[in-house]
């Protein structure tokens, strides 16, 4: 077989990676494919499949991924993005094979954990060193906790040791016993927290109270927030963090979820250059909420570049939706009244096809000055209101 450039190479396992994502096939089967058309490939298509790893207790999973690191421990090396979705349980039989996985991976540098309710006190010892072992990575950068109670001294840890943290419908365990947190490493260069996302907090108020206790310094560098609508009308305090990370946040995400057609306060926050919605209606319309919102973004956010509306929607109703629509004067002033204001965009995911063109020209008759200047803009995705573990930090 004819050499060719690496380059090619690697270009060629991406593109087959990307068509297995693109066509969900959980099991790589064309990268897998790919594997074997050449020695050329093996080692390429081996650091592809093994970049991003996925743990969970289905079957038998960790025992096999277990083994296959054992017999070919480079392998391991390899794993840059680790998803961990086991209970953590001291009856629970799986313990013994994550330790021996999560000991031999020393490259992570994305981690999600989705650890349930665990019982801190009660974890191995054996599992809580090799838990400890990945926290303690020259490579960490990235630092996740998903659907779990968490105890408070984790979560400073995080904040003031990486780059980037998403905390995910996580509850506060205040009966957590200290936890045998690794000491930082004096050689590692400080870490500055430029991304920080929660999302549906089940305790907003413990976990603003935890973060905004003595703020740690690292809350003045963060240049990414996502935060999510909780209850009516309310971001329940968090807006707080927000504020206080203002000098410095440039990117501000707002989920609203189901909670479309509820205003809020948007915090003020001069620095802001880029905002982003995000909202799941079964109908496809332009949200009360999201017009209260936009209607105040000159006196709150006056240095806005782009805003960004996401909204997955199952239909548009012909039947109660208006054939011609009037100016949405509060919106289209407001947005106008942005000095620097380049780009509103809609982006829409839409189970059905036939209301997408209506729902574009419907924007267009209720903010005719912004359409007029340029300043209006639409595209298609397919989001659902899913999130994937990685896609909660930055590449």
């Amino acid at each position: 077989m004819v050499d060719l450039p690496q380059e090619l190479v690697d270009a060629i396992i991406e593109e087959v990676a990307f068509i297995d994502q693109l066509y969900e096939t959980s099991d790589c089967e064309s990268l897998k494919a790919c594997a074997i058309a050449g020695r050329m490939f093996v080692g390429p298509c081996q650091r592809r499949l093994f970049r991003t790893l996925s743990l969970d207790s289905s079957g038998r999973r960790l025992e096999a991924v277990a083994n296959i690191l054992t017999a070919s421990p480079h392998l391991a090396l390899y794993v840059q993005d680790l998803y961990v979705d086991v209970y953590l349980d001291a009856n629970n039989r799986h313990h013994i094979p994550l330790s021996t996985i999560l000991t031999m991976l020393t490259g992570v540098r994305r981690l999600m954990m989705s650890p349930a309710k665990p019982r801190w006190e009660s974890v191995p010892q054996n599992l809580v060193a090799a838990f400890c072992s990945l926290l303690a990575l020259p490579t960490l950068h990235c630092f996740g906790l998903a659907y779990c109670t968490v105890p408070a001294e984790l979560i400073r840890y995080a904040l003031s040791s990486y780059a980037e943290v998403a905390l995910i419908a996580i509850q506060l365990d205040h009966r957590a016993p200290v936890f045998p947190l690794p000491p930082r490493d004096p050689g590692r260069p400080p870490v500055a927290l430029n991304r920080l996302t929660i999302q549906s907090s089940l305790n907003p108020d413990s976990l603003r109270a935890v973060i905004m206790h003595e703020p740690p310094k690292s809350l003045q560098s963060v240049r990414h927030m996502e935060l999510s609508v909780l209850s009516r009308g309310t971001l329940n305090g968090l807006e707080e963090i927000a504020i206080t990370c203002g000098p410095s946040l440039e990117h501000l995400v707002i989920d609203f979820r189901d909670l479309y057609d509820d205003s809020f306060d948007l915090p003020q926050l001069s620095s802001l250059r880029f905002l982003t919605f995000k909202l799941r209606a079964k109908r496809l319309h332009f949200p009360r909420g999201l017009e209260a919102v936009m209607a105040t973004l000159p006196g709150r956010t006056p240095h806005l570049e782009v805003m960004t509306a996401i909204i997955s929607s199952e239909f548009y109703d012909h039947t109660t939706g208006k054939f011609t629509h009037s100016r949405n004067e509060p919106v289209d002033e407001a947005l106008n009244n942005l000095a620097r204001l380049r780009d509103v965009h809609f982006r829409i995911s839409l189970l059905t096809d036939d209301g997408w063109s209506r729902f574009r020209e419907s924007l267009r008759q209720e903010l005719p000055v912004i359409s007029q200047a340029g300043l209006l803009s639409f595209s298609e995705c397919n989001w659902d209101g899913y999130t994937p573990p990685m896609a909660y930090f930055s590449n």
